[in-house]
This record gives structure tokens, C-alpha cells and sequence, in this order.
């Protein structure tokens, strides 16, 4: 998962400025972050069995609610003390940011099978 984690860190301001547009304060945002990312990076891991071209299909296909379904909003809350309703909005401002990131960063070219260890 190091994609993502690199991406994460190289790339905050974008990703900040995503949550931002989805409601968060600037500080709320860049708080947030790195708790989502792991948060993430640790479904994508394995958990969910999901891969950057089952993402990207999801996205692409206007599907953010089944992708947001594999993401434990409770537990971010809980761990961000942000209500759930401000996280579900984040997140349907900086999935499409992230994935536009990922897309730019390996080229578009999406391994199939690859989860991203």
C-alpha cells in the first residue's frame, strides 16, 4: 500500500482541499487525513478484497455508496470525534480526488489483480 500512502503524503493539499469541499474546516481536514487514509488503505489491504481497478470501476460507475459501504464511518467518527454525516460527506468529495491521483500517478494502467501490498 505504499502507493497510497506516498500519495497521501505528497499530495495533502489537494486531498485537504477535497474534504474541505465536502464540509470539513481546513483543520477538520488536515486531521483528518492521515486517520481516513489508513483507514483506507487498511480496507484495500485485504478486508474488503478490493483492488485500484474494482475502485476505479466503482467510481467510474457512480457506485461511491457501494465503495463508501467497505469504509467503517463509525469507527472514523469514533476515532476523529467528527460526526458520521461529515465523514460520509468528505469522503464522496475525496474519493474521486484520490482517484484521479492514483490514475495520474501509475498512468492509468490499473493491475488487475494487484491489491496494492
Amino acid at each position: 500500500m505504499e502507493i497510497l500512502s506516498k500519495l497521501i503524503s505528497e499530495r495533502s493539499t489537494e486531498l485537504v482541499s477535497s474534504l474541505v469541499n465536502g464540509g470539513f474546516t481546513k483543520e477538520q481536514a488536515e486531521n483528518f487525513l492521515p486517520v481516513a487514509g489508513k483507514s483506507v488503505i487498511n480496507t484495500i489491504d485485504g478486508r474488503s478484497g478490493l483492488n485500484l481497478n474494482n475502485i476505479s470501476n466503482l467510481l467510474a460507475s457512480g457506485q461511491t455508496d457501494s465503495l463508501m459501504e467497505k469504509i467503517d464511518i463509525t469507527d472514523l467518527a469514533s476515532k476523529t470525534g467528527l460526526e458520521t454525516s461529515l465523514i460520509y460527506n468528505g469522503f464522496h468529495s475525496l474519493l474521486p480526488t484520490l482517484m484521479k491521483l492514483l490514475k495520474g500517478n501509475s498512468s492509468g494502467n490499473f493491475p488487475g489483480n494487484d491489491t496494492w501490498h
